[in-house]
């Protein structure tokens, strides 16, 4: 399973995840094969990828990688959000308080996190333009929990946390849309509008004092840098810096209407950068540990010059992979393909693989096995 541009889907894919809207509505559900006219309707609905299982490696078998919480919940969730911000937008609701139905899924997302945890996190949420707001608040807490969980905190802790991470967006109910999906660069005047989401948030959730604290202060960072009130190292309890870590990686790992997704790399990257600069380092640490860099199904070149699928990536162990290997470093293919540990190996990830290249591959395999 692998996440695809839908500008690149032709039909005959397969689909890998149910790809869902934000009234918990399925559109199309996981195995469906793709046609032209899905193509069509999944572009009209402003989904920019989704993941798919294809005909890449022919007979070759890759398992499925497994969400943090399971896809009722997520959708559970995601329709929770929307409808409670939808009409504290239309109400203009001066207090937010969160239905004792979004609470029982957020006590649900705790336990599927605690009591199952996933090996390492290799997916993540695909959510349309239009509804990004309401994605991005359920995956922030999805992986606000995993670092929590890591760093041992209890389930009432666990809890407080989700509750204030799946509300730590709210205020930007009262940011005008236009402003928030603008495609281009935002003005120095719109940004300072956009900023003032996180005291809007702290005025909805007046009733919920630590909800309050972690949505107000999400975008404070440890060198000062941070909104609304530039707090420093020592002001910024380590719950509010979860939820900042959860927040950024998610924002830069989500397709956006100004930009691309960044690959899950390439966002570790910025996020161990930001260690002890913007967040401390040993939370950032928490969180990376359980990230795949390179998650299941995607397609690299090794430091070796061989050219596999990545199948699996050992916990605590983000950037070194196992990976199938069916092209030799020499370009030929390999008779049998076969997996290595890049950890074992001491070999490393040297570059991934682009649509364009995966398409190659794709019709060289075919091709070969015709």
């Amino acid at each position: 399973m692998r996440r695809v541009p839908v500008s690149a889907l032709v039909p005959g894919m397969r689909i890998g995840r149910e790809v869902a809207g934000g009234r918990g509505e399925v559109y199309l559900q996981t195995g469906v094969i793709l046609t032209h006219k899905y193509i069509r309707k999944l572009a009209e609905l402003g989904f920019v990828s989704v993941y798919v299982r294809d005909a890449l490696l022919g007979d070759l078998h890759v398992a499925e990688a497994k969400d943090v919480v399971r896809d009722e919940t997520r959708r559970e969730a995601v329709s929770g959000v929307r409808n409670l911000l939808r009409e504290a937008a239309e109400s203009g609701a001066k207090i937010i308080e969160p239905p004792r139905e979004l609470a029982r899924t957020v006590s649900d997302m705790v336990s599927q996190v605690v009591e199952n945890p996933s090996p390492t996190i290799n997916i993540y949420d695909i959510r349309a333009q239009n509804e990004y707001l309401y994605h991005h608040s359920v995956n922030v807490c999805a992986l606000a929990l995993v670092i929590g969980t890591q760093i041992g905190l209890s389930r009432r802790e666990l809890y407080e946390l989700g509750i204030g991470a799946l509300m730590h967006d709210v205020g930007k109910i009262r940011v005008p849309a236009e402003i928030l999906d603008k495609p281009g660069k935002l003005s120095a005047e719109e940004f300072e509008l956009v900023k003032k989401h996180t005291l809007y948030a702290e005025e909805l959730l007046q009733n919920n004092p630590p909800a309050a604290a972690l949505a107000g202060m999400h975008h404070e960072r440890l060198n000062g840098e941070g909104y609304p009130r530039g707090l420093k190292a020592g002001e910024i309890p380590p719950l509010v810096q979860i939820v900042g870590i959860a927040d950024l990686f998610d924002a830069l790992t989500a397709d956006r209407c100004y930009r691309k997704a960044y690959r899950p790399d390439q966002a570790l990257e910025m996020l161990l950068g930001a260690g002890d600069f913007w967040f401390d380092f040993d939370l950032v640490r928490a969180f990376v540990v359980n990230v795949a860099a390179y998650p299941v199904g995607t397609l690299v070149e090794l430091n070796s010059g061989e050219i596999g699928v990545v199948v699996s990536t050992p916990k605590g162990f983000p950037t070194q992979p196992v990976v199938r290997l069916f092209v030799a470093a020499d370009g030929g293919w390999l008779a049998d393909a076969h997996d290595v540990s890049t950890l074992d190996k001491c070999l490393f990830v040297a570059r991934v693989l682009d649509e364009e290249e995966i398409s190659f591959i794709k019709k060289a395999l075919h091709s070969r096995q015709t």
